[in-house]
Protein backbone atom coordinates (compact mmCIF):
# COMPACT_ATOMS: atom_id res chain seq x y z
CA UNK A 1 0.00 0.00 0.00
CA UNK A 2 0.92 3.25 -0.98
CA UNK A 3 -0.33 6.14 0.78
CA UNK A 4 0.10 10.29 0.49
CA UNK A 5 0.13 12.67 3.38
CA UNK A 6 -0.48 16.27 3.24
CA UNK A 7 1.25 18.16 6.39
CA UNK A 8 1.29 22.05 6.71
CA UNK A 9 3.31 24.34 8.53
CA UNK A 10 0.93 26.67 11.39
CA UNK A 11 1.54 30.32 10.54
CA UNK A 12 5.02 30.95 12.71
CA UNK A 13 6.06 28.05 13.11
CA UNK A 14 9.47 26.38 11.17
CA UNK A 15 11.48 23.65 11.10
CA UNK A 16 10.90 20.32 10.47
CA UNK A 17 9.12 18.84 13.91
CA UNK A 18 6.26 21.69 12.97
CA UNK A 19 4.61 19.81 10.18
CA UNK A 20 0.76 19.06 10.79
CA UNK A 21 -0.86 16.63 9.13
CA UNK A 22 -3.98 17.87 7.16
CA UNK A 23 -5.58 14.43 5.39
CA UNK A 24 -4.12 11.01 4.17
CA UNK A 25 -5.11 9.33 1.11
CA UNK A 26 -4.47 5.64 -0.15
CA UNK A 27 -2.59 5.78 -3.57
CA UNK A 28 -4.33 3.54 -6.38
CA UNK A 29 -1.69 1.30 -8.53
CA UNK A 30 -2.08 1.41 -11.96
CA UNK A 31 -0.04 0.12 -15.06
CA UNK A 32 2.13 2.14 -16.99
CA UNK A 33 4.10 2.30 -20.18
CA UNK A 34 6.25 -0.27 -20.32
CA UNK A 35 4.77 -2.14 -17.46
CA UNK A 36 5.22 -0.39 -14.81
CA UNK A 37 3.57 0.79 -11.83
CA UNK A 38 1.98 4.28 -10.96
CA UNK A 39 0.57 5.19 -8.37
CA UNK A 40 -1.94 8.34 -8.59
CA UNK A 41 -5.05 10.27 -6.30
CA UNK A 42 -6.09 13.43 -6.75
CA UNK A 43 -5.03 15.34 -4.25
CA UNK A 44 -6.21 19.18 -3.47
CA UNK A 45 -4.67 21.17 -0.77
CA UNK A 46 -6.36 22.65 1.67
CA UNK A 47 -5.16 26.37 0.61
CA UNK A 48 -4.00 28.30 -2.55
CA UNK A 49 -0.50 26.76 -3.20
CA UNK A 50 1.99 29.43 -1.63
CA UNK A 51 -0.14 31.14 0.62
CA UNK A 52 2.02 28.65 3.63
CA UNK A 53 3.92 25.86 3.38
CA UNK A 54 3.06 22.66 2.91
CA UNK A 55 4.93 18.86 2.03
CA UNK A 56 3.75 15.67 0.73
CA UNK A 57 4.91 12.71 2.86
CA UNK A 58 4.83 9.63 0.56
CA UNK A 59 4.94 6.46 1.97
CA UNK A 60 4.97 2.93 1.07
CA UNK A 61 3.78 0.42 3.77
CA UNK A 62 3.92 -3.39 3.54
CA UNK A 63 0.95 -4.98 5.45
CA UNK A 64 1.57 -8.43 6.59
CA UNK A 65 -0.05 -10.86 9.07
CA UNK A 66 1.03 -11.06 12.78
CA UNK A 67 1.28 -14.29 15.18
CA UNK A 68 -2.25 -13.75 15.71
CA UNK A 69 -4.76 -15.27 13.42
CA UNK A 70 -6.30 -12.31 11.92
CA UNK A 71 -4.35 -9.89 12.63
CA UNK A 72 -2.94 -7.69 10.92
CA UNK A 73 0.03 -4.80 11.32
CA UNK A 74 1.93 -2.49 8.66
CA UNK A 75 6.01 -2.01 8.29
CA UNK A 76 7.23 1.37 6.79
CA UNK A 77 9.29 0.10 3.97
CA UNK A 78 10.05 3.36 1.77
CA UNK A 79 9.48 7.33 2.79
CA UNK A 80 10.22 10.36 1.74
CA UNK A 81 8.80 14.08 1.55
CA UNK A 82 8.30 16.46 -1.66
CA UNK A 83 8.21 19.89 -0.61
CA UNK A 84 5.40 22.07 -2.68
Amino acid sequence: MVQVTVEAQPPGSGGDLAWVPVFTTVLTATKGPGGITLWTAPITLPAPRGSRPFRLRIEELEIYQTGTPGEMQNRLVYADVLPL
